[in-house]
């Protein structure tokens, strides 16, 4: 990896002085946690603090689908 490039920091340990610039973009590249496919070069994303729901990426399991329920995290600061 480059230094464009790097795994997100854990949860509570985001410097955003190191992810985006005095602009309000990203200034690193955001990759894909399965594939490390890259999703956004830098500077191609607004930094925005408002809640956004993403559902989760793995399979569901039969229970799971039986009860309806959408699995996902709530997120509060992320790249638009």
């Amino acid at each position: 990896m480059d230094n464009h490039e790097q795994s997100p920091p854990t949860e509570g340990s985001v410097d955003r002085s190191t992810l985006v610039s005095e602009d309000g973009t990203n200034i690193k590249s955001v990759l894909c946690q399965r594939c490390g496919s890259k999703v956004l070069c830098p500077g191609m994303a607004v930094f925005a603090e408002k809640e956004l729901f993403l559902p989760s990426m793995r399979k569901k399991t039969t229970i799971t689908q039986s009860e309806g329920s959408v699995d996902g995290d709530t997120l509060t600061a992320h790249c638009l």
